[in-house]
């Protein structure tokens, strides 16, 4: 498994990474919370994929991006916040040289949806560690072994820092806590339980 550290630059790559994106959290309780409607229910992956082109638009721009290659195939990412950089919000995003694509996207969007990633990002921003830390915003793997690659060379890169991290998926706190972090309290967004996690030995 090889981790590269990517310059993105090219909508092809972009629209790599949120395709990858994509499909890995499909069947995130988050995600589903956010973009699941019944009377669009055709439209679904399309919405996640066009909020995940979004994303990594702003991390190429603001933070960190880490690919698993198993050989030349794609096989995971991790999108970052170094310890000295700006986590996403709804906010941040717009102020980032992505106003206009971010207006389009929101413009494109039902307003109960657009009202759920507000309520996400408003939470997120109240609940977010404090002290430094680096912040892995996604981290999505299609083969195994990737995920735990993408956090080792992580916790390398910004060693020192602990690693913040939020998940609604119950099934990955055990990957994470071998990973070496702890749960902290949980937020509730609405009725989705949000469980915050860091490292251990902050």
């Amino acid at each position: 498994m090889k981790i590269v550290e990517k310059k993105i630059t090219s909508p092809e790559e972009v629209s790599g990474l949120a395709s990858l994106l994509t499909t890995a959290f499909l069947d995130d309780p988050l995600f589903r919370w956010m973009f699941f409607d019944e009377k669009r229910a055709d439209r679904y992956q399309s919405d996640i994929f066009n909020f995940m082109e979004i994303s990594v638009r702003y991390y190429a721009k603001a933070g960190d991006i880490l690919c698993a290659y198993d050989g030349d195939e794609l096989v995971g990412t991790c999108l970052s916040t170094p310890p000295s950089g700006k986590v996403i919000t709804a906010k941040s995003v717009a102020t980032n040289g992505l106003l206009w694509a971010y207006a389009r996207y929101l413009l494109s969007a039902p307003l109960p949806v657009i009202r759920r990633i507000f309520a996400v990002s408003d939470r997120f921003e109240a609940f977010h560690y404090n002290g430094a830390h680096y912040y892995v915003y996604e981290l999505c793997s299609v083969r195994k072994g990737a995920g735990t690659a993408l956090m080792q060379y992580a916790a390398e890169k910004y060693k020192g820092y602990p690693c913040y991290l939020e998940t609604s998926n119950v099934d990955n706190l055990h990957f994470y806590a071998k990973c070496g972090l702890e749960q902290l309290p949980e937020m509730d967004i609405e009725g989705l339980t949000m469980m915050p996690m860091i490292s251990a030995d902050r």
